[in-house]
């Protein structure tokens, strides 16, 4: 494997509420610009759409590196065994290293995901506010007549596993969380 990462990103130290803060006004300003809805199922045209690009690499799974060049110049670098599925919520959080740790691309740099804990669960905070944000959970929770997330997680075409831990995170009550 190439070594990418030469510089460093840092992380910014916020509290949750500040990174969900951030999530859901990105997200609105996303929504707005893009004229997309965001979640799962679109992330990945996201990306192109801001500039940023997805390329595979001898990488562990579940692993994400993030490089960040410049304004709209990114790249996030995938596991090779990855499923598309699986990749989903990966580039999430490397969008929020992107919005979180590079400013946008103001500051260059990179992140190999699982290699500094605080920058991690940040860009995780963001990505789970990104693509299930507390309103919809909350909303989907009370809509859906299943005990389970399956058909929740069917819906923002993320893993289960990945909607569970976010369902628990909130509080919300299913058979599997």
């Amino acid at each position: 494997m190439r070594h990418i990462c030469a510089s460093h990103l840092p992380a910014t130290n916020f509290d949750r509420e500040q990174i969900e803060e951030l999530a859901r006004k990105i997200h609105g300003d996303l929504v707005h610009k893009l004229r997309t809805s965001i979640d799962g199922h679109s992330i990945v045209s996201v990306v192109a759409k801001i500039g940023g690009r997805r390329e595979a690499l001898e990488l562990k799974y579940g692993d994400v590196v993030c490089e960040i060049e410049g304004r709209n110049d990114f790249i996030l670098y995938l596991s090779e065994m990855s499923t598309e599925l699986a990749d989903r919520f990966s580039i999430a959080v490397g969008l929020g290293h992107y919005f979180l740790h590079a400013n946008q691309g103001e500051r260059p740099g990179c992140i190999h995901i699982g290699q500094v804990e605080r920058t991690l669960w940040e860009a995780a905070v963001f990505a789970s506010e990104l693509l299930m944000p507390a309103a919809t959970m909350m909303q989907l929770w009370m809509d859906t007549n299943s005990d389970t997330t399956k058909d929740i997680a069917r819906t923002l075409g993320l893993r289960g596993v990945t909607v569970a831990q976010r369902c628990k995170a909130l509080g919300l009550k299913m058979r599997d969380c």
